[in-house]
């Protein structure tokens, strides 16, 4: 299992809408449209490529690295399905993944 699903649980947890994995800083979770920082490390370039990598299959790789960016869907089985944007930046490889979820709201439970 990839390293990665540890994070994506703790987002589906907290009920944030998605997960920002950046170097330079601990993974982030946008809550109520506020980024907070959990309570992780903060990630170096090299950590978070590694973690991200871990995801991806090697063409997967090769097409980021050739593209510079890389849009996919991705599942922890059990928890919840993920979009997920994968791009270069000043400071390394960064990802954003958005909680898809499998029951849609009601107007009401959205308040």
């Amino acid at each position: 299992m990839p390293r990665i699903d540890e994070f994506l649980r703790e987002m589906v947890s907290s009920g944030a809408s998605d997960l920002h994995m950046l170097p330079g800083f601990p993974p982030l979770l946008r809550l109520r449209g506020d980024l907070e920082p959990t309570e992780h490390d903060t990630l170096s370039a090299e950590t978070n490529e590694q973690l991200l990598f871990e995801m991806l299959t090697p063409e997967q790789q090769e097409k980021l690295k050739a593209n510079l960016q890389l849009d996919r869907a991705y599942e922890v089985e059990g928890v919840a399905r993920f979009r997920c944007n994968y791009f270069y930046q000043r400071r390394g490889l960064s990802a954003v993944f958005r909680h898809i979820p499998t029951q849609i709201k009601s107007l009401q439970e959205l308040q």
